[in-house]
């Protein structure tokens, strides 16, 4: 028997000629995507798919870790010229992010540090600085080779928000 493949990716269909949204995968993508935000394994995704009797193929519920980790790493599900968006950008992002730190033997970054990333810039070059686990200390890095330790990081964030909460107590007395 010949090996089945889809001809769409999961998460589209053709409607009158025209590549579409399938309603019911769409979800299930975005589920996928909010279950590895939340700590879920590959196997442990592809396993409550397959449980759940989620089609990949027609009468085929074969999910398999790999199956999940290419669908979650697929840049397509952002839209192209022929692909409709799935996923939103910062969800995308996100989750590059969370296989990019356990590809590299990090552990799994707490909700913060994935919500604070996109915001940490480099003072020198202006990027995203990265958090890496080093001599098991946490390090905030950027391309540039520019670092920041956790501990220092954690310091200059709260000395920012005092004097932001100091500053907006000013202006909401009228003394500035």
């Amino acid at each position: 028997m010949a090996k089945q493949i889809r001809s769409l990716m999961f998460g589209y269909m053709v409607v009158q000629g025209e590549i579409t949204p399938n309603p019911i995968e769409v979800e299930e993508v975005k589920q996928i995507y909010i279950s590895y935000l939340a700590g879920e394994s590959y196997k442990g995704i592809a396993d409550h798919l397959t449980q759940r009797k989620v089609e990949y193929l027609p009468t085929k519920c074969d999910w398999n870790k790999n199956r999940v980790k290419r669908l979650l790493e697929n840049p397509k599900y952002l839209g192209s010229p022929a692909l409709p968006q799935i996923i939103d950008e910062e969800v995308y992002v996100n989750v590059q992010a969370l296989i990019s730190s356990k590809n590299q033997g990090q552990s799994t970054p707490s909700k913060e540090t994935i919500l604070l990333r996109n915001h940490i810039k480099c003072a020198e070059c202006g990027r995203n600085l990265k958090k890496y686990l080093t001599h098991k200390k946490s390090v905030w890095k950027c391309d540039c080779k520019i670092s920041i330790t956790e501990k220092k990081l954690e310091e200059e964030t709260i000395k920012l928000l005092e004097h932001i909460i100091v500053h907006a107590r000013v202006c909401t007395n009228g003394n500035e």
